[in-house]
């Protein structure tokens, strides 16, 4: 039996963090409609449901669904406009789905508005701990931009190399 506090629904737990996040200046603006977007994709992936009927096997049919999400579904052509469900339905090409980083997020995101719900009395246990995606990708690989060759290549370039000024290098 829920208590009182965890028949609030997804959506009302959702504003409640959201407004202590805000209230503590913890979030920045772009933090806010980054978890705003976040929050909407998970309703729209279980429904706006209590809070207590939020298990592990959502939680865990969520990670698949993120996996078979495209990136940015607003933005693209292809998804813009179509429904979340529809979207689901539709053979992604693997260029086009989401990152384990992005992915990974997501989930962090819910994880941390769960471990808040229990720390304050909305759910008796957070569903999405522990369900990240292993990277398995070199942590290095993925923070590097420039090859070291390319590096060379822009650093050799005159301008940088045979400045006129000194401030020009720095430029």
């Amino acid at each position: 039996q829920a208590s009182p506090e965890q028949c609030i629904s997804l959506s009302a737990l959702f504003a409640k963090y959201k407004q202590e996040k805000i209230r503590a200046k913890a979030w920045t603006s772009k933090t806010g409609v980054q978890a705003e977007d976040n929050y909407q994709l998970l309703i729209g992936l279980i429904g706006d449901i209590q809070v207590s009927q939020v298990n592990q096997g959502m939680a865990g049919k969520v990670k698949e669904s993120l996996q078979r999400f495209p990136s940015n579904a607003k933005k693209k052509r292809a998804y813009r406009g179509k429904p979340l469900q529809a979207i689901l339905k539709i053979a992604i090409p693997p260029s086009d789905l989401m990152s384990i980083k992005t992915i990974n997020i997501k989930l962090a995101t819910y994880s941390e508005v769960f471990n808040w719900a229990v720390t304050h009395g909305f759910s008796d246990s957070n569903p999405f701990k522990g369900i990240q995606i292993k990277d398995h990708r070199n942590a290095q690989d993925l923070r590097l931009p420039f090859t070291v060759t390319e590096l060379n290549k822009l650093f050799s370039a005159p301008p940088i190399a045979q400045p006129k000024k000194p401030h020009h290098y720095w430029l």
